[in-house]
Parts: structure tokens; sequence; C-alpha cells
């Protein structure tokens, strides 16, 4: 259970996330995708997005993925030359590190 110091801390970031959100003009979800990519600073690949988003299903990361890709703000490659398995990498493009940028700044 929560205590009273938790819960605040948790209120108060998520009234962050929903300012950037509207300001940005992104779905909150997008905003952890971004903040997530821009966290590393090389390529991430998509299995330790799902590990790191795990509180969120996988079709919902996939999706927002999607739309930050064709919005230009992440770029997705995969490298066929891992054998069997092919791991997808997702970073940001320079459009996408304005923006983690501009998030960082609602959360210092």
């Amino acid at each position: 259970m929560k205590t009273n110091k938790q819960f605040e801390q948790y209120r108060e970031l998520n009234i962050k996330m929903h300012k950037a959100s509207r300001d940005l003009g992104k779905s909150s979800l997008e905003l952890e995708c971004i903040e997530c990519i821009g966290k590393k600073e090389e390529k991430i690949t998509v299995r330790q997005m799902y590990e790191y988003l795990s509180h969120l299903s996988r079709s919902s990361v996939s999706r927002a993925n999607s739309q930050l890709i064709r919005a230009g703000i992440v770029a997705g490659e995969i490298n066929p030359n891992e054998g069997e398995r092919r791991n997808s990498f997702l970073s940001l493009t320079n459009n996408g590190k304005e923006v983690y940028k501009t998030l960082l700044s609602y959360f210092s």
C-alpha cells in the first residue's frame, strides 16, 4: 500500500505528465515511449522497451511506436544479421531529440 508521501509524488508526476502531454500534443503513452528511448544514448531494442514499460500492454506500446515513427519522431530499423531472431531497433530522430529535451524540462 502506498504511503501518503508516495501518493503525493505519484500525483505530482501524473500532473506534470498530463501538462506535458497537452502542451506537446502527444499522448502520455507516446511520451513514455519517447522518454524510454531518450534515456538510452544508443539504439534500444523493442524487447528492452517492452521490459521497461512492462506496466503497459505490448500492443499499446507497438501502436504508440507506430504513431511516433509515422510522425518522424522515432526511427526504426531491423537488423537481419542476428540469425533466426531479427531485432528491431528504435532511436530518436533530431525532431524526437527536441521533443525529449522539452519533455525533460517539465520534470526538472
